[in-house]
């Protein structure tokens, strides 16, 4: 159910404190409804400071942005999570530029930790890995394949 997602989405970011993951202030449940409240990212998502440039924001602007995105999924990984909707609108940035990872609702913590399988079709399209079209279960590489695409369309716009 979308309630469970969103306990799951919870307890993943409660779990987690990393500089370039959004912070998780406070989180509230009535019987239907989880809110949670991040911080504030005054910076907007990737999408829109893409656009706002016309889709050219420069190698090195593109370099510092993977970098920390890079760092931000390791640590992830690394918590035995696996990340599974990587794109522009859900990475944010703060005030300084740096990229803040945001919106976990379909992010999973592996049964197994790094080692685990995954076996839900989910994701955006376009950034969707192969494998998770073969429905015989997918590692935490499948966010290396959406990382990749990203990097694509840092470089060359949509």
């Amino acid at each position: 159910t979308a309630l469970r997602r969103a306990v799951d989405e919870r307890l993943l970011l409660e779990s987690f404190n990393f500089p370039f993951i959004v912070d998780l202030k406070y989180a509230f449940q009535s019987e239907h409804h989880l809110f949670m409240l991040t911080e504030y990212c005054e910076g907007g998502d990737l999408h829109h400071y893409m656009k706002r440039r016309n889709y050219k924001i420069g190698e090195e602007s593109v370099k510092n942005i993977l970098a920390e995105l890079v760092l931000a999924l390791e640590y992830v990984h690394q918590n035995g999570a696996i990340y599974r909707d990587l794109k522009p609108e859900n990475i944010l940035l703060d005030g300084k530029g740096h990229v803040k990872l945001a919106d976990f609702g379909l992010s999973k913590k592996l049964a197994g930790g790094r080692d685990g399988r995954a076996y839900s079709l989910c994701g955006t399209r376009h950034y969707i890995a192969p494998e998770l079209f073969l429905q015989k279960g997918y590692k935490q590489s499948a966010d290396i394949w959406s990382l990749g695409i990203l990097l694509y369309v840092l470089l060359e716009g949509y």
